[in-house]
């Protein structure tokens, strides 16, 4: 199966983030407030944000390492499970992250999802965060590959 075009890849993002709202109360897209702010066609990103909590903070006060990686592990995966015609899952099958700078709780993070590769079953994908209030400074960054399989498909 083909790779979409932007704009089919960016509402089937919308439709999976609100398929997700109706999933229970608690579940973990629901703890990291994912949100779809749009496609930046002159860099070729997904735009996609994210919310921090307090209480996910670490021992010095700032986001911890860890939910920084499920933000950016997140994000990139609703990108990669929406790139293909057709149902499919694109489990996480390597993710490397980055810490450039700390990540305050109580903040929304803007993550820019960007596609290195693709194909017919790798999903390459590149993500920076920024805290929306400072755009220009990236405070974790990222790299994963996805392993694309058609949900129609026996084992």
């Amino acid at each position: 199966m083909g790779l979409l075009l932007e704009e089919a890849v960016s509402q089937r993002i919308q439709a999976a983030l609100r398929q997700g709202l109706d999933r229970p109360e608690g579940a973990f897209g629901h703890q990291l407030h994912i949100g779809f702010a749009g496609y930046d066609p002159a860099r070729g990103e997904y735009l996609l944000t994210a919310r921090t909590e307090g209480w996910m903070r670490n021992i010095d006060g700032v986001v911890h390492g860890g939910f920084c990686a499920a933000i950016a592990d997140h994000t990139m995966g609703i990108v990669a499970n929406c790139l293909r015609e057709g149902a499919q899952i694109a489990p996480t099958i390597q993710l490397q992250i980055s810490y450039h700078r700390p990540l305050p709780p109580e903040e929304e993070v803007l993550v820019r999802v960007r596609v290195l590769s693709a194909t017919a079953r790798l999903i390459h994908l590149s993500a920076e965060a920024v805290r929306s209030q400072q755009p220009d400074t990236v405070c974790f960054s990222s790299n994963a590959t996805y392993f694309c399989k058609d949900t129609n498909q026996t084992r």
